[in-house]
């Protein structure tokens, strides 16, 4: 930087040069020069100013007024490219999503502080256009997903709706980490429904001025901003002024005292680190401003040598290399359809050792002569670059190509070139429009990075490999301090003596077209002299004539003061009787105000005796009243009584109801025990009956055994006195068998009689 301030002193002028762009040609309107001095160094881009500057070198066409330029002319610093810092976390993270459960540990580039950072959800406006129409939700059940150092931090109502990182880091590289990833996507769930998406701008938040005289203060650094949320459901249905909106509080605070230092690096907001994307951002609070020239250097050395230095790769050039610098200017574009907001311009140029990409947004009020790409190489390098390949100006929205132009090389022995090309349809090859391009080049030379500057050279990823070196080239030596400071300062007194040379160049043009100018002026002069003084004599013309007026306006005022007396007498005499005439008209109103007054006063009696007679027949009717009231609360009182015997007289018919019905249930269940009764007393005989039957039946199969048993003995004794009465002779047997059977009837007779008596039985 100070060697910056030492070669860009106001002995190095800018020229910048006015044109009038038509379809056809161009016509040059005037110049101007500006020096560095007068530049404007800030660090937020929403405080650029303008200024006024006079234009030199008119055309002929121009009027005799002056026009003036409006410009804004100021001076950023440029960040130290570095590599790109990997954020740390402890523990390691799972499947990218960090638990809540403790604060989060992340670990940053180089870990000298220890800052605390929070990010909190503290209101939310709108919230029924973030759901669908049939949804009912409460703010309290949002879940918050927070895509934070390249993890998804969850919060909700059990973290108060808050993320809480513990950050080993310095401010440097916290802010170097936001320039680079400025905003922090948020997701807001219901469950497992996405609601709506919204984002916060951390750089402009840790840039602001308010968080830098806090900083400064060492007080609690606290920001709040409102983020717009675009909602998942009825979007289309939710005008632009009512649109669901969420405030966030995002909170910094360092345990490592703040000490002040002479110099603090800064880092610039996201428009000069990085070229292209997103030039806006309607979240935020403080919206970037769109770029209007975005620089791409590419260094590229004839030998580099890599140097391991802290942590990070560093290449280093053994002498100054002579390089030449191309820059592209889009004067003018013209389409046949309307190009979408988000447009963007890419200038390609590839061979088989360089790849010249640049990218950059178009704005919303394009103008031309706002859009310049600029690439620094070798000369040798540059003429093989551009004569293998010719470049390609491509035109695109988002990841798709709209359409490509290819560019004529431009001439290498021109000072500007001016071209145009025609824009082609990607994948037609259809004609869509025109683009009109104008090329410089400028010679310069790019001393090699001092120790205090390795990390300026440091390859990123917008850095081109350098060329292939034979295997026996030597490797570049590492100068001492002393070296490198000798070639610096003859590289300055060479920068210095160059700038002298074309101050000197700058002021004999000048001086030239001084001369011409006040040549032409005098040319002028002479000729409109004598126009002025015809004018001149018709102007003493009419100032006599505008005395003669006056003489007149004079004359004519006297009259009117004379007219004007005469009118005040008048006035005066009719002010006198009007005066008179309102007295005596007073009087008169007086007069009739009194007799209205006692005629009052009469009628006032009249009406107190009414009102005395009124109050009278109003405490009669009270009395009235009250007799009335009297006789009301004793009939009252009667038919209280009856109406309590009338309950008490219902009460006892309900007793008598319930009396009945529990007597009626109770006949009930006797009449069903009886006949119960009468059914088990009747099974009962039958039962008895049938033991009866049982036992009479065996009785009888008794009987019957018994006399089966006594036939079968008279059987056996019948058998018995036969066998007797066969061995006994005829005689004895006539006369035995006949006393015998005598005998034998008698014996046998009371047994007869016994056996019929139990068969009856």
């Amino acid at each position: 930087k100070t060697k910056m301030k030492n070669i860009w002193s106001d002995k190095v002028p800018i020229r910048v040069e006015c044109l009038s762009v038509n379809e056809s040609f161009r016509n040059r309107i005037g110049y101007t020069i500006i020096n560095v001095k007068d530049a404007q160094i800030i660090q937020d881009e929403s405080k650029i100013l303008e200024k006024q500057v006079r234009l030199l070198g008119l055309s002929k066409e121009v009027s005799l007024l002056k026009p003036e330029l409006i410009l804004s002319f100021y001076l950023t610093d440029v960040p130290i490219q570095s590599p790109a810092l990997v954020p740390q976390f402890s523990p390691p993270l799972e499947e990218g999503r960090a638990q809540m459960s403790n604060t989060v540990s992340v670990t940053l580039g180089s870990a000298r502080e220890h800052f605390k950072l929070s990010v909190r959800a503290v209101a939310v406006t709108n919230l029924k256009d973030l759901l669908p129409s049939q949804s009912d939700v409460e703010p309290e059940l949002l879940t918050y997903t927070y895509d934070l150092f390249g993890a998804e931090i969850v919060s909700d109502v059990s973290t108060n709706h808050s993320v809480r990182l513990e950050l080993r880091s310095s401010l440097a590289c916290l802010k170097t980490y936001f320039v680079r990833h400025p905003t922090v996507g948020v997701k807001l769930h219901m469950g497992s429904l996405l609601v709506g998406e919204t984002s916060i701008n951390m750089e402009n938040l840790l840039l602001s001025e308010e968080f830098n005289v806090k900083r400064e203060r060492q007080q609690a650094r606290s920001v709040s901003c409102r983020c717009i949320v675009f909602p998942a459901y009825n979007l289309t249905e939710t005008p632009g002024d009512i649109r669901p909106c969420v405030d966030f509080n995002v909170s910094l605070s360092c345990d490592t005292p703040l000490v002040k230092k002479k110099s603090e690096p800064s880092v610039p907001t996201r428009s000069a680190v990085g070229a292209g994307g997103d030039a806006e951002n309607t979240q935020s609070i403080l919206p970037l401003q769109t770029p209007r020239t975005l620089p791409l250097s590419l260094n590229s050395g004839p030998a580099v040598a890599p140097v391991s230095g802290s942590g990070s790769e560093t290449y280093r050039t053994e002498k100054p290399v002579s390089t030449q610098t191309v820059s592209l200017s889009v004067v003018s574009l013209q389409t046949d359809e309307p190009l979408p907001c988000d447009c963007w311009l890419r200038l390609s140029c590839t061979s088989a050792t360089v790849s010249l990409p640049q990218q950059m947004a178009l704005p919303s009020s394009w103008s031309p002569l706002h859009w310049q790409l600029t690439v620094t190489l070798p000369r040798r390098l540059l003429e093989s670059t551009l004569g293998s390949q010719p470049p390609t100006l491509q035109l695109g929205t988002g990841n798709q190509l709209i359409a490509s132009a290819l560019l004529p090389p431009p001439d290498l022995l021109c000072e500007h070139g001016e071209c145009k090309a025609v824009l082609v349809e990607a994948g037609r090859g259809e004609r869509v429009g025109e683009v009109g391009v104008v090329w410089a080049m400028v010679d310069s030379a790019v001393p090699p990075p001092t120790s205090q500057s390795q990390s300026a050279s440091t390859l990123t990823d917008t850095s081109i490999s350098p060329p292939t070196q034979p295997k026996s080239a030597a490797v570049a030596e590492i100068l001492s301090p002393r070296a490198r400071e000798m070639k610096i300062l003859s590289f300055v007194e060479e920068l210095e003596d160059w700038a002298e040379k074309q101050r000197i160049m700058v002021m004999e043009g000048l001086k030239e077209e001084e001369a011409a100018r006040l040549a032409m002026l005098q040319s002028r002069w002479e000729a409109e002299v004598g126009g002025q003084v015809t004018e001149g004599r018709q102007l003493v013309g009419a100032l006599q004539n505008m005395r003669d007026q006056l003489r007149q306006q004079q004359t004519e005022l006297r009259e009117n003061q004379q007219k004007l007396k005469v009118y005040k007498e008048e006035l005066e005499r009719v002010h006198r009787s009007k005066l008179q005439e309102f007295k005596d008209l007073s009087r008169r109103m007086q007069d009739e105000f009194n007799h209205k007054l006692a005629l009052i006063a009469s009628e006032k009696v009249t009406l107190e005796e009414e009102v005395e007679r009124l109050r009278e027949e109003n405490s009669e009717i009270k009395l009235r009243l009250r007799n009335v009231e009297t006789t009301a609360d004793t009939d009252k009182r009667i038919v209280d009584g009856l109406s309590h015997e009338v309950k008490v007289l219902k009460e006892k018919l309900v007793m008598e109801q319930d009396s009945k019905k529990f007597f009626k249930e109770h006949c009930q269940k006797a009449e069903q025990e009886i006949h119960r009764l009468n059914c088990l007393r009747q099974q009962e005989l039958g039962a008895r009956l049938h033991c009866e039957k049982k036992s009479l039946e065996q009785l009888a199969f008794q009987q019957i055994i018994v006399e089966r048993n006594d036939l079968r003995q008279d059987q056996r004794l019948l058998k018995e006195i036969r066998q007797q009465l066969r061995h006994r002779p005829d005689n004895q047997l006539d006369a035995n068998s006949n006393s015998n059977l005598e005998t034998v009837e008698s014996d046998e007779r009371p047994l007869l009689d016994e056996r019929h008596i139990r068969r009856a039985t």
